[in-house]
């Protein structure tokens, strides 16, 4: 699978579901050097325009890295930097001067507006590819099926919440039953599988298992508490390619008196921590936006060829369109050929590419386009 890469309008704007009905005040720091020729008062708006970034920064907990300052990445200051004061609110200026260096530094505090941030990014990934996503782990507790999928169930909300088209754990096993979900979240390429089936561009699959603790402490014991430790394991694999494009492990854990809760709670702590964050931190390396994709592999179901010959010539004037990189034919089937694209720009765009080659598009899933001959 080709990697893509996100702009870091998204990185700094990826959130937590709690995030968007979030207030939350914060003291952050901005400094500027002046303009060159000029004095140093004259970087004061420039502080505090860094200082009111910092506070979205900070108020979200997302770490921009050097990345944000290449030419690649340009969406950041044109549509964050520039417009923090949408994200956060000046609510008193602590402290402003210059330094001896010529620098001016000012201290605020400032309100970070959540929904701001949250509305902004549902609105952006609208002009994504917009992968839709089943979400499915094996989840246990002491080797025993888990009481409400916990782990499954949070995943699934963060990425609703962060504005994904979401399959969450109870449609995958009304559409699939239990036993294909259960042998997709062991293994890639059932899992594969089961998202070309699910009409899903990826499926996020893996184990989560909650354990009681061995060895609790004397004063645990005493008090009657049971101690559980959890461990989510999740793997994203993609429809089109059958492949793992993210990976990782978490692990969290809770007590209390009861063994269900303290073992929901494990699982669901070790998701909402950090799995989450990660997650979509890995999603963003993924999905490319959909008016600047670049080497995005489309699948397209096209039926209706009269013939091989008509099929085949379909393939060799694709393979030759303007921002058409690759064309592979999996087979050939009047009733429904499935063709491979590696194309440059957004699923509109070769939506729009393949009307004027003769065939019409009845239908658009995320990266799959069905359509039609003449």
């Amino acid at each position: 699978m080709t990697t893509r890469r996100i702009p870091a309008l998204l990185a700094a704007i990826l959130l937590l579901g709690g995030l968007a009905s979030a207030q939350r005040q914060v003291t952050t720091e901005g400094q500027a050097a002046p303009p060159a020729g000029q004095p140093a008062i004259n970087a004061r708006q420039l502080a505090l325009d860094d200082a009111l970034r910092n506070a979205v920064e900070t108020g979200v907990g997302i770490f921009l890295s050097s990345e944000t300052q290449t030419k690649n990445y340009e969406l950041i200051s044109d549509t964050i930097l520039k417009k923090a004061a949408g994200f956060a609110r000046l609510d008193q200026i602590v402290s402003e001067g210059a330094t001896p260096d010529g620098r001016y530094v000012v201290r605020v505090r400032a309100t970070v507006q959540g929904q701001a941030i949250a509305t902004s990014l549902r609105a952006i990934i609208k002009n994504f590819n917009d992968p839709r996503i089943a979400v499915y782990l094996d989840e246990t507790v002491d080797g025993r099926q888990a009481p409400g999928a916990p782990a499954s169930t949070a995943i699934a909300k963060a990425l609703n919440d962060a504005g994904f088209r979401v399959l969450d754990p109870k449609q995958v096993e009304q559409n699939a039953g239990r036993e294909a979900a259960l042998a997709a979240a062991r293994d890639p390429k059932t899992a594969a599988q089961l998202a070309s089936r699910l009409r899903v561009d990826m499926l996020l699959v893996g184990n989560a298992r909650a354990a009681e603790n061995t060895n609790p402490s004397p004063e645990l014991t005493r008090a009657g508490i049971k101690s559980y430790s959890g461990i989510v394991e999740m793997r994203l694999v993609d429809a089109t390619s059958s492949q793992i494009v993210w990976t990782d492990q978490f692990t969290d854990a809770a007590v209390g008196t009861n063994p269900d809760a303290a073992s929901t709670d494990a699982l669901k702590k070790a998701v909402e921590k950090t799995a989450s964050t990660k997650l979509l931190d890995g999603l963003k390396k993924i999905i490319q936006p959909g008016a600047a994709a670049s080497n995005v592999v489309y699948v397209l179901k096209v039926s209706g060829f009269t013939s091989f010959s008509a099929f085949n010539n379909f393939v060799q004037t694709l393979s030759t369109a303007a921002g058409i990189t690759a064309v592979q034919a999996r087979d050939y089937d009047s009733a429904g050929t499935l063709i491979d694209v590696e194309f440059g720009g957004s699923t509109t765009a070769l939506a729009t590419l393949l009307e004027t080659l003769g065939v019409t598009v009845t239908g658009i899933t995320g990266r799959e386009i069905s359509a039609k001959t003449k």
